[in-house]
C-alpha cells in the first residue's frame, strides 16, 4: 500500500488478497463478481465495484485428482454420512458448533470430520461439542497433508459444512473439486459471500441457503436421503472440468474484457465508477 499510495499508474485495482475493501482512497477498483460484491453493497467499498461474468476466484482444471483412500484407511466409519469442514479454527464459532450439533441430532447417521489443526483445538471442540450433545465417537478428525493428499482424503465426504462470518474460500474450491458439495449461508461481507459465488459457479446455487435454519434444514434432508446427496456430488464429478469454476481460459477473458472497460474510461476521461457484469 505504501508504493500504491505514490499512485504510480494512473488505474490502480485490488483482486485477492484481502477479501474485503482496501480503505484506500487511491485504490480505483475493486474486482469482485454478482454474489461476492453486489452493487448494493457498494457503499461498503471505497473502490469502485467491477464485477467478473463469472466467479472471481482463479481455478482451473489441472489441479491434481488422486484416487480416493478407502474409509477405513482414513478412520471413518463406512456406513455414515460425513459432514466435513476443514476451514480453520478461528473460523468456528460457538454458534457454528450449535448448528453442526442440531444436524447431528437431527441426522442420525452422520459424523463430523474436521482438520486437526493443533491438539488444543481438538480437545476444546471435543468439549464444546460434547456439552452440546455430540457423542465423541461421532467426531473424527484428520491431520494436516500435501495438496494431493488432501484433495484424495477429501473424496470420502459427503457435505461440506460451510462457516460464517468468514467463509471457506480455496477450501471451499478444493471440496467442489473434490466432488464435495458445500452447504453456505451468504452474509453481509465479501469474506461471507465467497462460498455462495463457488457453488453458484458449478451450478448449484441452490447450496446458499436464505438463512441459518435453512442451513440446519437443508443439511439433515440431504444428511438423510443419501440419493439426493449422491446425485449432486455425481453432478460435481461428471461435469468437474466443464464447470466455470474450473474454466481457466474463461476466466482470463473476463478479466480481459473488465481491465479493458476501466482503461477505456480512463482514455476518454471519465472517473472510474461501477462496472456491473453483463447480464446472464
Amino acid at each position: 500500500l505504501p508504493v500504491l499510495a505514490q499512485r504510480p499508474a494512473p488505474l490502480q485495482v485490488t483482486w485477492l488478497g484481502f477479501p474485503g475493501s482496501s480503505g484506500a482512497p487511491f485504490i480505483d477498483y475493486f474486482i469482485g463478481d454478482r454474489v461476492t460484491t453486489p452493487l448494493a453493497h457498494a457503499a461498503h467499498y471505497t473502490e469502485q465495484i467491477a464485477q467478473l461474468d463469472g466467479c472471481y476466484q482463479p481455478n482451473d482444471a489441472a489441479r491434481p485428482l488422486p484416487p480416493c483412500p478407502s474409509r477405513a484407511e482414513l478412520g471413518l466409519p463406512d456406513d455414515a454420512v460425513v459432514l466435513c469442514c476443514f476451514n480453520q479454527t478461528y473460523k468456528l464459532s460457538p454458534n457454528m458448533l450449535n448448528l453442526w450439533a442440531r444436524i447431528l441430532a437431527d441426522a442420525p447417521r452422520t459424523v463430523l470430520w474436521m482438520l486437526a489443526w493443533n491438539p488444543h483445538a481438538k480437545q476444546n471442540l471435543l468439549r464444546e461439542l460434547a456439552a452440546r450433545g455430540v457423542a465423541p465417537g461421532r467426531v473424527f478428525f484428520a491431520a494436516k497433508l500435501d495438496l494431493a493428499s488432501h484433495i484424495a482424503r477429501l473424496r470420502s465426504a459427503d457435505l461440506f459444512l460451510d462457516t460464517w462470518p468468514c467463509n471457506a474460500h480455496t477450501t471451499a474450491s478444493e471440496a467442489l473439486w473434490a466432488g464435495v458439495p458445500v452447504l453456505t449461508v451468504p452474509g453481509p461481507t465479501f469474506a461471507s459471500r465467497v462460498a455462495a459465488s463457488l457453488v453458484t459457479a458449478v451450478g448449484l446455487p441452490d447450496l446458499a441457503c436464505a438463512s441459518e435454519a435453512d442451513y440446519v434444514e437443508l443439511a439433515t434432508a440431504l444428511a438423510n436421503e443419501p440419493d439426493t446427496l449422491r446425485g449432486i456430488k455425481a453432478h460435481l464429478d461428471a461435469n468437474r472440468r466443464q464447470l466455470p469454476l474450473f474454466d481457466a481460459e474463461r476466466l482470463a477473458r473476463d478479466m480481459d474484457a473488465l481491465l479493458t472497460r476501466m482503461h477505456e474510461r480512463h482514455l476518454a476521461g471519465l472517473a472510474p465508477r461501477a462496472l456491473e457484469a453483463a447480464a446472464q
